[in-house]
């Protein structure tokens, strides 16, 4: 009896057609769940390096306005006033940091974006070249 039923829990193998359309489905989602991982990389790298650049442009014209304060001092050196050395240092100070975030930044832009998709290309690259070199 049980033979004459039709067993609604139970579904036939996949065909080829089948197996292939799964696999192009996997594959398109391992490659969107990359996207998605490289995206949010790629996101946060951009976010530092725009804070970095921010904080250098703010450090460097507060510098040019204390220089711009010590050629003040030095007007007001000339009338015998003494208000010029902390302009001078805040300059310094300002200036220093200013070349600090600058070396900064220039660290990280030189700093490749996906590091580890570099390195899994590389190795792509040599599994490439050694199965190559086995089939020959």
């Amino acid at each position: 009896m049980n033979s004459e039923k039709p067993d609604h829990g139970q579904t036939e193998p996949i065909g080829p057609a089948g197996n292939w359309a799964s696999t192009l489905l996997d594959y398109l989602a391992l490659k969107l769940r990359l996207f998605v991982i490289e995206s949010a990389e790629a996101s946060g790298h951009c976010l530092r390096l725009l804070v970095l650049l921010g904080i250098t442009i703010g450090l460097t014209v507060g510098s040019m306005l204390t220089y711009g304060a010590f050629i003040l001092y030095l007007v007001t050196l000339l009338l015998r006033l003494d208000w010029g050395w902390s302009a001078l240092i805040c300059a310094i100070t300002l200036t220093l940091l200013a070349i600090l975030t600058f070396s900064l930044l220039r660290i990280g832009l030189r700093k490749p974006m996906f590091r580890t998709s570099l390195k899994e290309l590389e190795k792509d690259k040599e599994w490439l070249s050694q199965s190559k070199t086995k089939l020959s």
